[in-house]
């Protein structure tokens, strides 16, 4: 493990100040998009409809 400590950072290292769970995924998201050149969209409705499938499967 020690070994392994030298090697892993963290992005407030690299950045040297704290960065939010919301900033890391729009970087994220930001990255795909330039990387991929699409645009994400977030979609409440598809989630919505996963979850019903999944309940539908659970209730079965």
């Amino acid at each position: 493990m020690c070994g392994a400590l030298k090697k892993v950072t963290t992005l407030r290292d690299e950045l040297g100040r704290d960065v939010s769970i919301s900033e890391v995924k729009e970087a994220l998201i930001k990255g795909f998009e330039n990387a991929y050149r699409i645009n994400l969209v977030e979609s409440k409705s598809l989630m919505d409809k996963s979850v019903q499938t999944y309940l539908s499967f659970q209730s079965s």
